[in-house]
């Protein structure tokens, strides 16, 4: 569940609830890179550059929750100012910092090591060996910290006597050299010495080393659960037997699997080869190629006498979809190289056993018919192109959530689900909101219209049932009666026409990029003064705009708290203290010049707290006026620059 929940305002947890991600209304998606878990109780989405701490600080006081169990952290500088701020937070969480040298360079190496001391560290990223500044923290980390990311490592002698504390290691980049292999019958081996605890291995091997495929023998690591492997040569041999989740870049050999891994319940793979047509039931989530599917769901050929005895018929049986029949979670992707035709994935057999089957997605760019699914699903990404003859679609009653990422030339389609409540349809190359030609369920709180060629659709009304409208990637020029619950608006517009505003009140959340065409100059009126419960409002353009235009403020609802002013063309006119809520500011470098160099008091109302330019370098006496007004700790909120926008 995504919920939107102000910084201001209380809200009450079901007591049953297990799980909860919570992500502030202005992020379109969120990057699983950038969470940071909370144990078996929650888990938040923290994003460094959104200022979202704060925010969730005070969700957890004011509901009376239990502090994070776990936290990750994406820079230093972020753990060292939150740490500051709210110590009480770290007693009992678990820590995880991605240290790099260049962010920790302003920090005295006694306070980083005095305050990790104080923490839970349980996963970290080693620093540059050769670095001698820097071994005082390595030290520490090797010493105490369970997991750790090293980087470019390649004295394999020392492994397994460094890291014999760790239970988790990754080597994003461990590169093997002709003098570190061994010849068993002819063939080059390699010996890996690691430390037998480990429960979770990450490998990246860096060889370039020419020759037969370099192999390698894991099965010593007796503790071992889960396995990540990428290499362009080399062939893992034997795998440990308590492994339950493998992930590998390239081919696996399933006579492996099934002597070598019985517990297997993840598999990864390109594609599996030395199938014996008995997937193993216990494996519950499967990623491969559609060959792999292919070969995993058919039988083999049976040949059939004919009547007079004389020849033998090669029959292809219905396919045994029951030999996957437990996997829960299906992903598959396409290499339009093996083979050009297109093919149907599912099959009325599939209802029938494929009734564990809740997640499937595939990506690539053959094309594939979709004329039946597996009845138990409950989510579906089409990432490959359809057949023009697409029409309809009908989903099983259990899916909520349908993505079609490639339309190619359909052009008329009708999407039916009983229960569908999130759609995103993408990359059309007409315009599906014309003469009826998109027929969706009424049922929907969530659409996505995205880079579908949408001008106008003033003749094709929405479900009235949807929150959240994302139009993105289109050049709109009519906005007509939109849902009237809506909540959030994402949409590119060109040469719109002010008269044809219909944002609703409810709107807490609206982004809007402009055309070139659009900027005549003069003061622009968005239209959402009324809006009284907008909280987060994002402008920009996806042209480069042939003038200027001012921004008047006073015409901006002064409820909004988040402001992203994202195009350098926009002159601010007024103040932003009219904005008597403004929290948070990101604004372009010439915007913020232009502002500063034009204003001299009233510069922001009480509440502001961070500011995020873009661009260039901003004038430090410039800087001075605004750094006035920033709200709290002076050392905790800063005006912070970045050479590029946030997403």
């Amino acid at each position: 569940v995504l919920i939107d929940i102000p910084e201001t305002k209380k809200f009450v947890l079901p007591n049953l609830l297990n799980n909860i991600i919570i992500v502030p209304s202005h992020l379109d998606e969120y990057d699983n890179e950038s969470m940071f878990a909370i144990g078996h109780q929650y888990e938040y989405s923290y994003f460094s550059t959104r200022w979202s701490w704060d925010i969730l600080y005070n969700i957890i006081n004011q509901n009376s929750l239990p502090y994070p169990k776990s936290i990750k952290f994406e820079k230093y500088s972020t753990f060292s100012q939150t740490y500051d701020k709210n110590p009480e937070m770290f007693e009992n969480s678990q820590i995880e910092i991605l240290l790099k040298d260049r962010d920790i360079a302003e920090y005295p190496i006694d306070e980083i090591i005095k305050k990790m001391k104080k923490c839970n560290i349980y996963s970290s990223q080693l620093l540059p060996f050769k670095n001698e500044i820097l071994k005082p923290i390595n030290d520490y980390l090797i010493d105490s910290v369970k997991s750790l990311t090293c980087h470019n490592f390649s004295d394999f002698s020392e492994i397994k006597n460094i890291f014999d504390k760790q239970i988790s290691l990754k080597f994003s980049s461990l590169k093997i050299h002709a003098n570190d292999l061994k010849l068993t019958n002819n063939n080059p081996y390699f010996q890996l010495e690691l430390p037998k605890q480990l429960t979770n291995l990450q490998i990246i091997l860096d060889s370039t080393l020419r020759g037969p495929d370099i192999k390698l023998d894991l099965s010593p690591l007796s503790n071992l659960k889960t396995l990540e492997f990428y290499s362009l040569n080399t062939r893992i041999m034997r795998l440990p037997p308590t492994l339950t989740s493998l992930n590998i870049f390239g081919s696996v050999d399933y006579t492996i699997l099934i002597t070598c891994c019985p517990t297997l319940k993840k598999l990864k793979c390109d594609n599996i080869f030395n199938l014996d047509y008995n997937l193993d039931n216990e494996i519950f989530d499967l990623e491969v190629d559609v060959d792999s599917f292919f070969r995993l769901t058919n039988r083999p050929k049976t040949p059939i006498e004919n009547e007079n005895h004389t020849k033998k018929i090669i029959v292809e049986p219905n396919r045994c979809f029951k030999l996957v029949n437990n996997v829960h979670y299906l992903s598959l992707h396409d290499d339009p190289m093996r083979s050009p035709y297109a093919s149907e994935l599912f099959g009325h057999e599939s209802n029938d056993n494929l009734k564990n089957l809740k997640t499937f997605s595939i990506n690539g760019k053959r094309e594939h018919t979709f004329s039946h699914f597996p009845l138990a699903l409950t989510s579906v990404t089409i990432d490959v192109p359809m057949p023009n003859s697409t029409r309809v679609i009908c989903l099983p009653e259990n899916v909520n959530y349908f993505r079609i990422a490639k339309g190619n030339q359909i052009n008329k389609i009708k999407i039916e689900g009983q229960n569908l409540k999130y759609l995103r349809l993408q990359n059309f190359k007409f315009n599906i909101l014309e003469k009826s030609s998109l027929i969706i369920p009424q049922s929907l709180i969530e659409l996505g219209l995205e880079f579908c060629n949408i001008t106008n659709f003033h003749e094709w009304e929405f479900p009235h049932k949807i929150k959240i409208l994302k139009l993105t990637g289109n050049k709109i020029r009519i906005i007509p009666k939109l849902p009237p619950n809506l909540n959030t608006l994402a949409c590119d517009i060109s040469n719109l026409i002010k008269t044809m505003y219909h944002f609703p009140l409810t709107l807490n959340n609206l982004k809007i990029a402009f055309g070139k065409d659009f900027f005549w100059g003069g003061n622009y009126d968005c239209g959402i003064k009324n809006c009284l419960n907008l909280d987060f409002f994002s402008i920009g353009a996806y042209d480069s705009p042939v003038s200027d235009f001012r921004l008047r403020l006073d015409l901006l609802p002064s409820s909004i708290s988040c402001l992203q002013l994202r195009t350098s063309s926009l002159i601010v006119s007024g103040t932003f203290d009219s904005l008597e809520n403004l929290q948070k500011l990101e604004i372009t470098s010439e915007t913020f010049t232009k502002y500063l160099e034009t204003y001299n008091d009233h510069l922001f109302g009480p509440k502001i707290e961070s500011i995020c330019y873009y661009g260039s370098q901003i004038d430090k006496q410039l800087l001075s006026k605004a750094e006035s007004y920033l709200k709290g700790d002076s050392n905790a909120n800063k005006i912070t620059h970045s050479l590029v926008q946030s997403l």
